[in-house]
């Protein structure tokens, strides 16, 4: 199963209630695996003992994906109206896999929505019906929560998959000036971590039956017991309506209020129950549950940048690395050992705490920090091995070059609707050339609708009936007069009047 269909899975079994069908085109683009080192760039340098300069990095392939839809009406232009960047990271040799949700972002030109008011009063799926945005963003994480991105003959074996979000509320993330847009909703900081909070339940509750799930949460700057004006905490479990989130972070018993024996699963360091290997024997350097270890290094993520001013510390005057007189390392393996020995002096827990004192955590907004991991039950059967690239997949960088054309240029104008039409249609465009030229179709095809099934699938989506509607809205008035509660005296004072004089 691709991506692209279980989008489309997710809107037939959870469809939601609109007040206008029309149809909705999912579109999926992939880039072509790449070897990158930025993930965890000291993981392998031991701090002190130059002897372990030859080993290898830890090896790390990145996957860039972009999901968007657009909406078109029975009697209207086609309009993008959500796009959701992922990075997914997968490491053969630890069988493990990482997705990183970089920036989701929406036009106001989705498809409408009754009132909640009516919605309430619906029946059937339609009264607890999710977004069409939460709907699709579930979807999308649960489909690599799953391991169904590598459930392939030939694919890489991976068991373990953690998701990492980070929610920090701006007018735009993809599409410069849709705040302008009458018809988006703009979250603010609390509203953007409930939104996110409750998204992620599905997959967690979606996860627990399939195997292990950890799932975990934090407010850099804020308490357990300070959080719950924003999040309210909750004993949920998964096998009831809620899902089992943990205030903190999973790593350190601190942070996940848990023994050592329990400590959760992480990419670089199995679970002591989990039956995952590694299939190589890892070095010191990254058995050691540091800094370098534990924090992944994701593009323009904030928790990346202060791991890397950290680093930077190792270069200040007066910052002597210590390394025995009988080692003489290269001048490059000299500093990352120093950048190493850097991190290290910051414990995690003292990491977390310095957090809520950045910039981005501290300037009057909160920001949330989500992590979900889930582990297979059984071994894996397949050999480690490079993942393979998905059909019609862009070379790095022209998926991000795209992005840059034709979403993210602040000459892009997304709040006005002519505008967002042409930029629609330019977008497409854009994505069939570069697929026809370097995605592996030939150029000869003239079919505009190249890639369907893989790279794109339309959905249609029919509005609620006008019976449903009518019978919502009249149990929806015959609530009100009752919440009103019965009338009572009401005492009023009358105006005084100045006399004339």
């Amino acid at each position: 199963m691709t991506l692209c269909t279980a989008l489309a899975r997710a809107l037939e079994t959870h469809a939601p209630a609109l007040s206008e069908s029309g149809c909705l085109r999912l579109h999926t683009v992939f880039s072509r695996p790449l070897v990158v080192r930025s993930l965890y760039p000291l993981a392998h340098i031991h701090p002190s003992d130059a002897s372990n300069a030859p080993d290898a990095p830890v090896r790390v392939w990145q996957e860039q994906v972009l999901v968007t839809a657009a909406w078109k009406p029975e009697d209207g232009n086609e309009r993008l109206a959500y796009a959701l960047e992922l990075y997914v990271y997968t490491l053969p040799e630890q069988s493990a896999a990482l997705v990183y949700v970089s920036k989701l972002d929406t036009t106001g030109y989705g498809p409408p929505t009754h009132p909640q008011r009516i919605r309430a009063h619906l029946s059937g799926a339609y009264k607890q019906a999710p977004s069409m945005t939460s709907t699709l963003t579930s979807a999308a994480i649960d489909y690599f929560a799953s391991r169904a991105h590598w459930a392939r003959a030939d694919s890489v074996a991976v068991q373990h998959v953690s998701v990492h979000v980070l929610a920090r509320a701006q007018g735009a993330y993809l599409f410069p000036s849709s705040a302008d847009q009458a018809n988006k909703r703009v979250l603010s900081d609390s509203a953007l971590i409930r939104w996110w909070h409750a998204c992620l339940s599905h997959v967690v509750r979606a996860r627990h039956d399939a195997g292990h799930v950890d799932a975990f949460y934090v407010i850099p700057g804020y308490q357990r017991l300070d959080s719950h004006a924003i999040v309210p905490l909750s004993q949920g479990s998964p096998g009831s309506s809620g899902a089992a989130w943990h205030y903190g972070h999973p790593y350190s018993e601190k942070g996940c209020g848990r023994n050592a024996e329990e400590l959760p699963p992480l990419p670089l360091h199995a679970a002591a129950w989990e039956p995952r290997e590694p299939h190589m024997a890892p070095s010191p350097a990254i058995q050691s549950r540091t800094l370098a270890t534990l924090i992944p290094v994701f593009p323009d993520d904030p928790k990346g940048r202060y791991i890397n001013e950290l680093c930077s510390t190792a270069h200040e005057p007066g910052f002597l690395p210590k390394i025995h007189k009988e080692h003489k390392p290269s001048p490059e393996h000299r500093e990352a050992m120093a950048e190493r020995q850097a991190l290290e002096k910051v414990s995690i827990d003292a990491y977390w705490e310095q957090m809520g004192f950045r910039q981005e955590c501290s300037s009057g907004n909160a920001v949330g920090v989500f992590f979900v991991g889930t582990s297979a039950k059984d071994a894996p059967s397949i050999a480690p091995a490079s993942p393979d690239a998905q059909p019609l997949s862009l070379p790095h960088p022209l998926l991000p070059n795209l992005m840059l054309e034709h979403l993210q240029q602040d000459a892009c104008v997304w709040s006005d609707a002519a505008q967002a039409t042409r930029l629609t249609r330019q977008f497409y465009d854009g994505i069939d050339r570069a697929l026809r030229r370097k995605g592996g179709v030939s150029s000869t095809n003239d079919d505009k609708m190249v890639g369907e099934g893989l790279v794109w699938i339309t959905v249609p989506l029919t509005a609620v009936s006008r019976e449903m509607v009518a019978q919502a809205k009249m149990r929806a008035c015959e609530v009100v007069p009752a919440a009103r509660g019965t009338d009572a005296p009401v005492r009023m004072l009358s105006v005084k009047r100045r006399r004339r004089s």
